[in-house]
């Protein structure tokens, strides 16, 4: 039993930080990226103002924000992940993947410091940029499970009428399912914003997807017509290439659903 929770709680891992690695491809990201750059750069905190001037000022928000964010974009969604399997509140999460996260956040600052203005060496300073950097990056966590939180009760009610499944995944992932797949005692829903792992039986997912046009491909297989680019054959097997660059392989017993979904 330990050894198949252990397994699926790997593959919720894996599942989670594939998530967020998604999102870092999302141009939102770079635009808020890009936002919160120019805020810093104009509210000068932290005393910045004082120590950096023209050229500098820009340039050390822009090195510390650029690499402090792929930092918190892997290492707070675990958190968040691990904070969920210990059924503790999601904000635990966020604070303690901000305190780990700080740590390399912090030797980032202090090369810039040591650059730009003058290395830090007393445990004061050294303190101060680490709990400054602790509460950016809880700040950010924060704004970000809130948006990942927040729903749209119009577009759920119509989700969810449309196909009940839909309204079992995270808002984050949006209504346009393209893909399912059977893995052990869960449904690995995919859409055009990611995947989510849902613990349910696959077939009582497909009587919950019938409001949306597609067809069951394979015994762990469900696809989206709207999700098929193309249809190949090779070697005598036939397989579905998705929008998203999957491949489904499709099964004697589906062949006719499958190529319906081309027609």
């Amino acid at each position: 039993m330990t050894d198949t929770n252990n397994s699926r709680i790997d593959t919720e891992l894996r599942f989670a930080i594939r998530e967020w690695l998604v999102r870092l491809h999302n141009w939102r990201l770079f635009v808020a990226l890009a936002g919160v750059i120019f805020v810093f750069t104009w509210l000068a905190p932290f005393g910045t103002d004082a120590r950096l001037s023209g050229w500098e000022l820009p340039l050390y928000w822009t090195l510390a924000i650029g690499l402090n964010s792929p930092l918190g974009a892997l290492v707070l969604p675990m958190s968040v992940f691990f904070a969920r399997t210990a059924a503790w509140s999601e904000w635990v999460g966020v604070l303690v993947g901000a305190l780990l996260v700080a740590l390399p956040g912090t030797g980032v600052v202090l090369l810039l410091e040591a650059w730009l203005a003058a290395p830090l060496t007393m445990a004061w300073d050294l303190a101060y940029v680490y709990a400054s950097v602790a509460l950016v990056h809880v700040i950010i966590g924060y704004l970000t499970q809130e948006a990942l939180q927040r729903r749209q009760p119009l577009a759920a009610h119509k989700a969810q009428h449309l196909a009940p499944f839909l309204a079992r995944l995270s808002p984050s992932l949006g209504p346009n399912l393209l893909h399912l797949r059977m893995r052990d005692h869960y449904v690995e829903a995919n859409t055009e914003a990611g995947s989510e792992l849902i613990l349910m039986r696959f077939g009582d997912a497909l009587n919950e997807v019938e409001g949306i046009e597609g067809a069951r491909v394979h015994r762990s297989h469900w696809v989206a017509r709207s999700a098929v680019r193309r249809l190949l054959r090779e070697d005598g097997k036939m397989t579905l290439e998705l929008t998203n660059g999957t491949r489904v392989p499709v099964s004697r017993s589906y062949r006719q659903a499958a190529i319906g979904l081309r027609i």
